[in-house]
């Protein structure tokens, strides 16, 4: 693992740990089975706080949203949705992109709370957007546990959100910009850069509290 993930990692923990309840971030929504969740668009942008030491780290360090996660929706041939997302291996063998279905995505064992948010797009936008994905998960890109935004031949789940929208002509971080300054200052984007963006629309939520 990154040493410098580490050193956040105790750092995230340790913040966490001394402003809110651990309990409340091992909620399992096992009941909900989601019935109310309209049906996704292609490119619909779907969030999840996680119950991961890397979700802590995420959240300690945005601070902004209850989201430490992001995956964006895909439509198959078949009209099923599946769900395409960057995010360190846990018991897989490789550490690329995933694609899997909502229930999955979400599923207690890896969320405490999701939620869905869209932005209009075109016909040929949300075209582009479904040949991105599918490159992307056909290339089997690695997670990027550098958070390099400047090297796109790895990807963390916000740099993979925001190169699908930059290749339909939309800057979904509306010119947002978020940054680690220790053990250095690097530029990152966490999912509560992307919900800066004004032109993002509330679908839907869990749990509602």
């Amino acid at each position: 693992m990154n040493p410098i993930f580490i050193i956040l990692a105790m750092l995230a923990f340790w913040e966490i740990s001394a402003v809110t309840p651990l309990d409340s971030f091992r909620i399992a929504n096992c009941d909900d089975d989601f019935s109310a969740l309209p049906a996704l668009n292609e490119g619909d942008l779907v969030f999840r706080r996680g119950k991961s030491i890397e979700s802590y780290v995420v959240l300690a360090a945005d601070g902004t949203v209850r989201y430490s996660h992001i995956g964006i929706a895909h439509i198959k041939d078949d009209g099923g949705c599946v769900i395409l997302h960057a995010a360190p291996a846990e018991n897989e063998p490789e550490n690329t992109v995933k694609m899997e279905p909502l229930k999955e995505f979400w599923h207690y064992k890896h969320a405490s709370a999701g939620a869905v948010y869209r932005i209009n797009l075109k016909a040929s936008q949300k075209k582009k957007i479904s040949g991105y994905i599918d490159r992307v998960h056909n290339a089997r890109v690695e997670f990027d546990d550098a958070y390099d935004l400047h090297d796109s031949s790895r990807l963390y789940c916000t740099e993979l959100v925001r190169n699908a929208y930059r290749g339909c002509g939309i800057d979904i971080l509306a010119g947002n910009m978020d940054s680690l300054i220790f053990p250095r200052r690097i530029p990152i984007i966490f999912p509560g850069t992307i919900l800066k963006n004004s032109k993002i629309q509330h679908i839907y939520s869990f749990p509602n509290n």
